[in-house]
C-alpha cells in the first residue's frame, strides 16, 4: 500500500512538473523590443527630491510640462538593461520654454511578480538644456541656468504580453551642488505611457 502511495505521489509530482515546464512563458514588454517611445506629462513640485522621496509635506507650483522620450537598449539581459534616452519637453503655466534632455539609463527588471505584472525600476543621468532660463526655477531658488544636470528615477509597470506600459517618474534638473550653476533646479512629478517596439 505504501509503495502505491509513493508511486501515485511520484507520478503526480512528475505530471505537475511537466505541466509547469510546458506552460507557455509570458512575453515581457521588453523582449524583442529594444526601442521605445514614451509620452508624459508632469507638474512641478515645490519640494526638493528628498522631500518627494520621503513624501514629506508635498506641494506643487503652477508649472506643467509635456514631453516625448525616445530610447534604445544598448545592452542587457532579462534582468537588467542599459539604455540611451533623448527627450523633447515643452513647459507651460508659470514658464513657457522648450527643454531637451539626454540620459544614460540603467534599468532593473527582475522581480518575482513579473510573470503576472511586468515591472522595472530605472535611474538615468545626463545633461538638460532649457531654451531660456526657467522662470519657476528662478522663483524658487533666486537664480538658475539653461544648462543643468538631469536625472530621472522611474517605476514602470507593463502589460503581461504586450508592448504597452505605464510609468511614474521623478524628472529632476539639478545644479549638481554648484557644478553647473550656483543655484537652480526643479523636480517634476511625472506620469506617462510607453510603447516598446
Amino acid at each position: 500500500m505504501r509503495g502505491i502511495r509513493v508511486a501515485v505521489i511520484g507520478a503526480g509530482a512528475m505530471a505537475a512538473g511537466l505541466v509547469l515546464a510546458s506552460a507557455p512563458a509570458f512575453a515581457q514588454p521588453w523582449e524583442g523590443r529594444p526601442n521605445a517611445v514614451a509620452v508624459f506629462g508632469a507638474r512641478m513640485a515645490d519640494n526638493n527630491w528628498i522631500e518627494i522621496a520621503t513624501i514629506d509635506d508635498l506641494g506643487v507650483r503652477d508649472a506643467w510640462l509635456v514631453g516625448v522620450a525616445l530610447s534604445r537598449e544598448l545592452a542587457g539581459t532579462g534582468r537588467w538593461a542599459l539604455e540611451a534616452e533623448v527627450q523633447g519637453v515643452r513647459h507651460f503655466g508659470g514658464q513657457g520654454h522648450w527643454e531637451t534632455n539626454a540620459a544614460l539609463v540603467a534599468r532593473w527588471r527582475s522581480f518575482p511578480w513579473n510573470r503576472r505584472l511586468p515591472a522595472s525600476v530605472a535611474f538615468g543621468i545626463g545633461p538638460s538644456y532649457a531654451a531660456k532660463v526657467p522662470a519657476e526655477e528662478v522663483a524658487r531658488d533666486g537664480s538658475s541656468a539653461r544648462l543643468l544636470l538631469y536625472w530621472v528615477a522611474e517605476l514602470e509597470v507593463g502589460a503581461r504580453d504586450g508592448p504597452w506600459s505605464g510609468l511614474a517618474r521623478l524628472h529632476h534638473r539639478s545644479n549638481a551642488y554648484g557644478v553647473f550653476a550656483e543655484e537652480g533646479g526643479s523636480n517634476w512629478l511625472t506620469l506617462g505611457l510607453r510603447r516598446r517596439f
